[in-house]
């Protein structure tokens, strides 16, 4: 079973650990991993996480894609495996830059930037992308003030709805004149 700790689940990223080891307390598959200390370790990584906010995506929503799909964990492996034949003219392609089978994989699957990255890292050059303050993104967002999500209700029934992505942040757009009026209470725009 595939989880990350609570504080870099869900989203387009694992179920929480956490949710997990409840559910199956108890049960014939019981991890016997202890809560409290999980939960010490998902709020040490709520704070580290602040510092990469810059790298955050937008979508934050359950994406169950996560669970139907191969993802990540292990990927390197995969290839390995599917790379055998070619693995090495890869590593005779990439020489002494690649330390490990990882890095020779991180050459096949991105050549031009695995390339430059290896030879950084052994030129001694490789410098990290400079980390924004925590507080600046939240700070953005308040000022900007641009909802997100949204909770609709069409024909009596309730829907969330994520507004993610690009665009210029506009939903609907809704064009008055000069002395146009509107009385509390009356409909503007309608979404079908």
């Amino acid at each position: 079973m595939d989880t990350a700790i609570s504080s870099f689940a869900s989203g387009t990223s694992h179920p929480a650990t956490e949710s997990q080891v409840a559910a199956l307390k108890g049960t014939d598959y019981d991890t016997g991993l202890d809560l409290n200390l999980l939960s010490e370790i998902a709020d040490y990584f709520r704070e580290v996480r602040k510092k990469y906010q810059q790298f955050e995506s937008e979508f934050t929503r359950e994406d169950v894609s996560v669970q139907i799909n191969q993802v990540p964990g292990g990927m390197m492996s995969n290839l390995a495996d599917h790379l055998s034949p070619e693995m090495d003219k890869l590593r005779k392609d990439i020489g002494e830059l690649a330390l490990n089978e990882e890095d020779v994989l991180t050459f096949a699957m991105f050549p031009d930037l695995g390339r430059e990255f290896l030879q950084q890292r052994k030129d001694g050059t490789l410098v990290p992308e400079a980390l924004l303050p925590p507080e600046t993104k939240s700070r953005d967002r308040l000022v900007t003030g641009v909802a997100t999500e949204f909770r609709i209700e069409v024909h009596g029934e309730s829907y969330e709805v994520a507004v993610t992505g690009s665009g210029d942040g506009k939903i609907a757009a809704i064009y008055v004149t000069k002395g146009d009026r509107v009385t509390p209470g009356e409909l503007l725009i309608d979404i079908v």
